[in-house]
């Protein structure tokens, strides 16, 4: 199978599976959003800030390591695999500890049992990290799809049947676990490899040194995706943290999805052919105009469509949503850029200068949330958008230097997609500015007719990522 094969049969797979399991779980929550009040929902989106980084320090990077080192030797899978459930039951401890803490935070006594219900989820995640890592070290996603789906499915039918039981937040709780607990059962049964050698200290040294720097890095990253949340629940209502979080969670629905599916491909991709600078640059260029394709319009529409789409999806009573899900729209466009020229130190093995330029940016993002914490939600919303832009600049920067495809390469590359984009935008909203349609028929032919200008716009100008899309739907095997 050859290596572009490989790559369209990795996208193809990683996309269903992202589409299935986040769509199940975006689609809970809005059941969620829609039983509870935006205050009690808040209280869950505050516990949620420290699993998230406690997910990470579990990883510690080593999953990455063991993709992104050339040749695996005897006793690396499975002293990855024992020091990934050391640090799930240490840090469940410390969660569990902590728990009291987190709540006289947050002046929240109920939060003290849902941080330690959630905690038994850490476990879950350890025991499969190495087979999803061997999963994507082979570009297999197809058993790695096949084994998720079916976990997500029942997990997702168990929440679904506790909340119609009334047990409202726990719902989601109980199917986190139960999501976790299933995957690893699936991944399991699907994967090839088994524990068959001891814990090595000694192989456990060859992959520390890169995995550690990374999983810093991924902490750090964790850390500032989740800050915003921590803040506004320290400063102000709950609701006003369900409110973000809502937003945030319309805009991360298609940009961690299409991170995600392009990410775990274009990773172990871009790792084995590590040592070939032009073949390099030439997989950066392709994959930046698809995300481009892709993203820029899906950013659009939602931001033209937010108030009709949240009105309709979960009620009047989350309209406060709005305006922040239009400025993280913004931000959606940029990420999956920027963090695409971070996979190129990530393949290249640097990842002692990628933990550098996390420092760097973090140190930028916590700088603008320190000034604009003060003036309400939607300046700390505008502020990640400034920190968006000089993360770009900064990434892109070593992309130039290592591939020689800097920041005006890129842009030259992307300024089509961006206007076809702004075409379509303009067009749609003037042509439904005179329509008097329903709120469901607003939205639906918003879609519609958006993406059938943009569509046909591709392909007048005839633009490369058209062909990419195409291909990637055609060849699914």
């Amino acid at each position: 199978m050859t290596i572009a094969h490989s790559a369209r049969s990795g996208l193809f797979w990683s996309t269903v599976d992202r589409i299935f399991t986040q769509g199940l779980t975006f689609g809970m929550g809005l059941l969620l959003a829609r039983m509870i009040a935006p205050s009690e929902y808040g209280l869950v989106a505050m516990v949620m800030v420290f699993v998230a980084i406690s997910e990470v320090l579990v990883r510690a990077g080593l999953s990455d390591a063991l993709v992104q080192k050339k040749e695996l030797e005897p006793s690396d899978c499975e002293s990855v695999l024992y020091c990934n459930l050391f640090f799930s039951m240490l840090l469940m401890v410390c969660l569990c500890a902590a728990a009291p803490l987190i709540s006289n935070f947050y002046h929240q006594p109920r939060l003290t049992l849902i941080v330690r219900v959630l905690s038994v989820g850490l476990f879950f995640q350890a025991t499969s990290m190495v087979q999803v890592a061997l999963m994507q070290r082979a570009m297999n996603f197809k058993d790695q799809t096949k084994a998720i789906i079916p976990g997500q499915l029942l997990a997702g039918l168990l929440g679904l049947s506790w909340a119609y039981a009334g047990f409202g937040v726990w719902a989601l709780v109980g199917a986190s676990l139960a999501g976790k607990l299933l995957q690893s059962l699936f991944l399991w049964q699907r994967g090839g490899w088994r524990p068959t050698a001891p814990f090595s200290m000694a192989a456990l040294r060859t992959l520390v040194g890169y995995g550690f720097r990374m999983g810093f890095s991924q902490v750090l990253d964790a850390i500032f995706k989740n800050i915003y949340a921590l803040v506004i629940g320290r400063f102000y209502p709950p609701a006003q943290v369900a409110f973000y979080q809502r937003a945030k969670g319309f805009q991360q629905l298609p940009v961690t999805n299409l991170q995600a599916i392009v990410g775990r491909v274009l990773f172990p991709l871009m790792a084995s052919v590590q040592d070939d600078e032009r073949l390099m640059r030439q997989t950066t260029k392709r994959v930046i105009k698809l995300l481009g394709f892709i993203m820029f319009p899906t950013m659009a529409v939602l931001a033209l469509v937010s108030e009709d789409l949240i009105r309709f999806l979960i009620g009047e009573k989350w309209l406060s949503s709005v305006p922040l899900l239009q400025v993280l729209c913004v931000v959606g466009a940029l990420y999956p850029i920027h963090s695409l020229n971070l996979t190129v130190l990530t393949a290249k093995g640097l990842a002692k200068l990628f933990l550098r330029l996390e420092i760097i940016k973090k140190t930028l993002q916590l700088s603008i949330l320190a000034v604009t914490f003060r003036y309400g939600i939607y300046a700390m919303v505008l502020g990640q958008v400034g920190s968006s832009l000089l993360a770009l600049l900064i990434n892109s920067y070593y992309t130039k230097k290592y591939l020689d495809y800097g920041l005006l390469a890129q842009v030259v590359d992307l300024f089509p997609y961006i206007c076809i984009t702004a075409v379509s935008s303009l067009s749609t909203y003037l042509i439904l500015q005179q329509s008097t349609l329903s709120l469901f028929m607003a939205l639906a032919l918003s879609g519609i007719l958006f993406a059938l200008i943009y569509i046909a716009l591709a392909f007048v100008f005839k633009l490369e990522a058209i062909r990419e899309a195409l291909a990637l739907v055609s060849r699914r095997k």
